[in-house]
């Protein structure tokens, strides 16, 4: 496909613009708390991380995806969460508790702990019901509404899971629609629309979203009208020119969006109390010193194992892999000179499987 040339290997173009745009909406929606910028960014802004997630969900065992979303999302709190209590002062009843208890610094990190539990009960359901079905669609309407009844106060912000739940499951059929994203994108338009006149009229009221404290609008309504907006901003993502999507600082900023959502409140809240530095230098620092420290880490073997979630490769695994990819490349090559054309499809990786027993991790976007 088109969209995946300008990015790296495995990713999709502009599923990373998506994230790295989107985490400078949520720094922008925090250094700017107060006003309507804030309060239409709070709309959607998390809803369509959700979202982002399901559109690269893949179900799997449970015990498998538990470990998987353990070792690339919940080591990273744990680090970055002590390393943060290190630098500020805090409670330490309020960080295992976590969630809705959590503010200032460490105010974000409601949110890994709530995309680990909707991914393993959205995984969960798809093995019970199905991939696709009604009763999966079912099922995770009825947990969007319930949750529209569960307390903020939840431990580790597991009550915003269920709410999670129906934006996954909306990333997910978006992967790919049997009629495209055309329809999807025509009814989140109309809902929008309509709701936008409503509010032109007095009719109705924008409703204040925050899925952190379970503040999610009207009974139903004010989820779909989350989910119509973040569809039209990400149908704006996806109709971006392959070489916009893969302009690489967007690209970077994609790939480290997990790290600045951890580190900006910390440089927020640190330059914060500096009087006379702007609000727009702050936002910037919030974006670019994380951004620093992510490519810093990205360096270490270590620091990319506990920091950034990433599996640790031994080096004689890494030396292995690039040596099963040059060995694939050398058999394509001989089996093109025999054949005098392309290599007939798979003959070249079956020749080399047995050099590919051990493989370097793959580049591409968190599966699951």
């Amino acid at each position: 496909m088109q969209e995946r040339k300008q990015a790296a290997p495995g990713r999709i173009g502009w599923i990373d613009a998506a994230k790295g745009i989107g985490i400078c909406l949520v720094v922008i929606g925090h250094v700017f708390p107060a006003g309507t910028l804030a309060r239409t960014l709070f709309l959607f802004h998390m809803p369509m991380f959700f979202i982002l997630a399901g559109l690269v969900f893949h179900s799997r065992p449970a015990l498998a995806m538990a470990r998987a979303r353990a070792l690339s999302l919940l080591v990273p709190y744990g680090a970055f969460l002590v390393a943060i209590a290190a630098l500020f002062p805090a409670d330490w009843r309020s960080l295992a508790w976590g969630g809705a208890a959590l503010s200032g610094p460490f105010g974000v990190f409601w949110f890994p702990t709530a995309l680990v539990a909707a991914l393993l009960l959205y995984n969960q359901f798809c093995r019970w019901f199905g991939h696709r079905t009604l009763r999966l669609a079912t099922a995770c309407a009825a947990c969007v509404v319930a949750a529209q009844f569960i307390p903020a106060t939840t431990p580790l912000a597991l009550g915003v899971a269920p709410m999670a739940v129906g934006f996954l499951w909306l990333g997910d059929m978006l992967r790919s629609p049997p009629g495209g994203w055309r329809p999807w994108l025509a009814v989140a338009g109309v809902f929008a629309a309509c709701w936008g006149l409503a509010a032109a009229l007095g009719l109705v009221q924008v409703p204040a979203v925050d899925m952190k404290h379970a503040l999610y609008g009207p009974l139903l309504l004010g989820p779909m009208l989350s989910a119509a907006i973040a569809v039209l901003v990400l149908g704006i993502f996806r109709s971006l020119p392959a070489r916009a999507a893969g302009f690489p600082p967007v690209r970077m900023l994609g790939g480290a969006a997990m790290t600045i959502m951890f580190l900006h409140q910390p440089v927020h809240f640190w330059l914060g109390a500096i009087p006379g530095i702007p609000a727009l230098v702050t936002a910037a620092a919030a974006v670019l010193l994380p951004l620093g420290l992510h490519a810093a880490a990205s360096r270490s073997r270590l620091l990319r194992t506990v920091f950034l979630g990433r599996p640790w490769i031994a080096r004689g695994k890494a030396r292995a892999g690039l040596l099963a990819r040059a060995g694939t490349a050398i058999i394509r090559a001989a089996v093109r000179r025999r054949h005098g054309r392309a290599d007939p499809a798979g003959q070249a990786e079956s020749l080399a499987s047995p050099l590919s027993g051990c493989s370097a991790r793959p580049t591409g976007p968190h599966r699951g």
